[in-house]
C-alpha cells in the first residue's frame, strides 16, 4: 500500500497511439499528424495577421534583459558570475542561432507549435568547468515520433527526428530542454496558441479566395443562354444507339459553351467570340424579321442585394477574431473605420503584455529546472549556491509616472536612505546609472567646525 504512493495510479489522459510516439489529440483532421504540421505551417507563412502579432511578440521579447540573481548562501556572487558568463558570454562561438538571444526567440516558436525542443550541447569553458556551447533546435515539422515509456504511460524519454536529407536521429530528454506554452493533458506537445485562431482563420481564407474569384469574374456569375434545342439535338441517336453525326457536334457545342462560363477571368486575355444570330421572329402573314434577343448571349449576373454578403467586412471580422484569440485585438482599434476607445486599448494592451510575462516565466522556470540545475550536477557546484535565471519587465513604465512614484516614496522616506540595493532598482528601472556604496565617516569631508586652522 505504501509503495504505490510513490508511483502514479493513472496515466495521461491526451490522445495518442499507445507507446506508437504518435499524438491525436484533436477532433479535427486538420490538427493531427502531418496535417497539423502544414495547418500550422500555413497559418504562420500565409496570414498576415498572426505574421504580424507573432511579430510583434518576437520584437518585444528581444526588449526583454535577462539577469541572474544569486543565492542567498553566494555573499561574494561568484556562483551567479559564473552562470552570467555561461549562458551570456561563453555560449556559442559567432555561428548563426547560438547567442542567448537567438535562443530566445526559438524558445517562442512554441507559441505557434505549442512546444519546443533543444539539443542542448554542453562544452569545456577555459576554467575547466561544463557550460553551454548553443541550444539547437529540433525543428518541430521534423518531429517524427516521441520516445514513450514502455508502460503506456504518456511519459516522454525522448524525440526522434527525421530530416529527409539527413536522416533519422535521436534526443533523449535527458540532454534536452524541453518547453510546454500551454499545458495540455500532459500532452508533450502542448496546445498551440494558433489553435483557437483556426476558425476564423479557416473561414477567412475562403472567404479571400471568393473576393479573388469574384474579382476575375467582374464581381458577377456568368450566365450563357443557348438555344434548348441545342441540348436535345445533343441527345440523339440512330437506329444503333450511337449518337448521331449532328448529336456530336451539338455535344462538342455544348461542351464548349460551358467551359467558357467556367473559365470567363478579368484578366490581360479576358474576352469571348460567340457567332450567334438574332432571334427570328414569324409573324401571322409570314413574314420573317429579327428580335432584339441574340440566339447566344452571354451575361454576368450579380446576386440579389437581399442575399449579398459584404465579404470585405467579413474578412476583417475574422481578422480581428485571429487577433482576439492572441489578445491582440488592440491593432485593430480604429484601423476598421471606427473609433477606438484609449482607455479600453490600453487595458487589452496590458492584458497582451501580462500574456508575454507569463511566457517569460514559463521560459525561466524550464531553464532554471532543466539546464541550470544540470549543469549544478555536472560541474558538482553547491546546491545552495545555485543562481536563478530572472527575466526584466516588458516594458518599462514612463519616466514621468515613475518620476511620481519616486517623489511620493521620497516624501515618505521609503527611498533616499541608507538602502542602496533599493536606489539602484530604481535607478535602473529609470535608466539612470547605479548608486554606490554610502561612504563611511572616513570618506565624508571635514565639517567646517572641524577643518584644520
Amino acid at each position: 500500500m505504501q509503495e504505490n504512493l510513490y508511483k502514479p495510479s493513472g496515466v495521461f489522459g491526451y490522445g495518442r497511439g499507445g507507446d506508437s510516439g504518435y499524438t491525436s489529440d484533436d477532433f479535427l483532421p486538420a490538427w493531427v499528424g502531418e496535417n497539423k504540421k502544414r495547418t500550422i505551417n500555413s497559418m504562420i507563412y500565409n496570414d498576415e495577421t498572426i505574421g504580424g502579432v507573432l511579430f510583434a511578440i518576437r520584437t518585444l521579447f528581444r526588449t526583454v534583459d535577462w539577469r541572474v540573481e544569486p543565492a542567498m548562501s553566494d555573499k561574494e556572487k561568484k556562483y551567479s558570475a559564473w552562470l552570467d558568463n555561461a549562458l551570456f558570454t561563453e555560449m556559442g562561438s559567432g555561428y548563426i542561432e547560438k547567442s542567448w538571444t537567438d535562443f530566445v526567440q526559438n524558445v517562442l516558436t512554441c507559441v505557434e507549435w505549442g512546444w519546443s525542443y533543444f539539443d542542448a550541447v554542453l562544452k569545456k569553458l577555459n576554467d575547466g568547468s561544463i557550460g553551454i556551447d548553443q541550444f539547437m533546435l529540433i525543428a518541430q515539422d521534423s518531429l517524427m515520433r516521441w520516445e514513450m515509456e514502455p508502460n503506456n504511460s504518456g511519459r516522454v524519454l525522448g524525440l526522434h527526428q527525421l530530416v529527409p536529407s539527413a536522416g533519422t536521429f535521436y534526443i533523449p530528454l535527458d540532454r534536452a530542454l524541453h518547453f510546454v506554452v500551454a499545458p495540455n493533458r500532459g500532452n508533450p506537445e502542448g496546445m498551440s496558441c494558433l489553435r483557437t485562431s483556426y476558425r476564423p482563420f479557416f473561414y477567412k481564407r475562403k472567404l479571400v479566395e471568393i473576393e479573388s474569384i469574384l474579382a476575375e469574374r467582374g464581381t458577377g456569375f456568368p450566365v450563357i443562354y443557348v438555344p434548348a434545342s441545342l441540348k436535345t439535338d445533343s441527345l440523339k441517336v440512330d437506329d444503333k444507339g450511337m449518337p448521331t453525326e449532328d448529336a456530336r457536334n451539338a455535344a462538342a457545342l455544348c461542351k464548349s459553351y460551358e467551359d467558357l462560363a467556367k473559365n470567363i477571368r478579368m484578366n490581360s486575355q479576358s474576352g469571348a467570340v460567340i457567332y450567334a444570330d438574332f432571334v427570328k421572329n414569324i409573324g401571322k402573314d409570314g413574314e420573317v424579321t429579327n428580335t432584339n434577343n441574340r440566339a447566344v448571349e452571354l451575361k454576368l449576373t450579380s446576386p440579389g442585394q437581399t442575399n449579398a454578403v459584404d465579404v470585405d467586412r467579413a474578412i476583417k471580422r475574422h481578422d480581428s477574431g485571429m487577433a482576439r484569440a492572441l489578445l491582440a485585438d488592440f491593432l485593430f482599434f480604429g484601423s476598421q473605420g471606427t473609433g477606438g476607445n484609449k482607455s479600453l486599448g490600453e487595458d487589452r494592451s496590458q492584458l497582451f503584455m501580462r500574456a508575454i510575462s507569463g511566457w517569460l516565466t514559463m521560459i525561466k522556470a524550464t531553464v532554471n529546472t532543466q539546464i541550470v540545475s544540470r549543469l549544478w550536477e555536472l560541474n558538482n557546484f553547491p546546491p545552495q549556491m545555485k543562481p536563478m535565471l530572472e527575466p526584466g519587465d516588458v516594458t518599462k513604465e514612463s519616466i514621468a509616472a515613475l518620476a511620481a512614484d519616486v517623489a511620493s516614496l521620497a516624501n515618505a522616506g521609503v527611498i533616499g536612505g541608507p538602502d542602496v540595493e533599493l536606489d539602484n532598482e530604481i535607478r535602473t528601472s529609470m535608466g539612470l546609472p547605479k548608486r554606490k556604496d554610502g561612504l563611511s565617516d572616513d570618506d565624508l569631508p571635514a565639517l567646517p567646525t572641524d577643518a584644520p586652522q
